[in-house]
């Protein structure tokens, strides 16, 4: 990578570790957050949450949120490759959840 690819890799890592660790939904309270940051892995987050209000917790559901960082790295290959995507880069990260009865 050039430093300009640098620079735009570690902006782009940033963004996409603090959607993981601060994916706050509306509609619940997380309760226990575990997240995994390998070096060349994907990063995950497992979240237990409570739906509802604290007071009137109803349910427990489950969240995965994962990072794809082999995806994002791809498009820094060369800076050709790099040129067909737009400028600022969003991660590309999937959220899983589960609600449990």
């Amino acid at each position: 990578m050039e430093r300009q690819q640098i620079e735009e890799w570690r902006i782009l890592e940033k963004e996409a570790l603090r959607t993981l660790r601060d994916n706050d939904r509306q509609d619940s309270i997380r309760f226990l957050q575990i997240l995994t940051i390998p070096a060349f892995e994907s990063a995950v987050s497992y979240e237990i949450r409570q739906a509802g209000s604290p007071r009137h917790a109803t349910r427990h559901f489950g969240v995965i949120a994962r990072w794809r960082r082999d995806i994002d790295i791809a498009k820094f290959e060369t800076p050709v490759e790099r040129l067909k995507y737009p400028v600022s880069l969003s991660p590309s990260t999937r959220i899983l959840s589960a609600l449990r009865k």
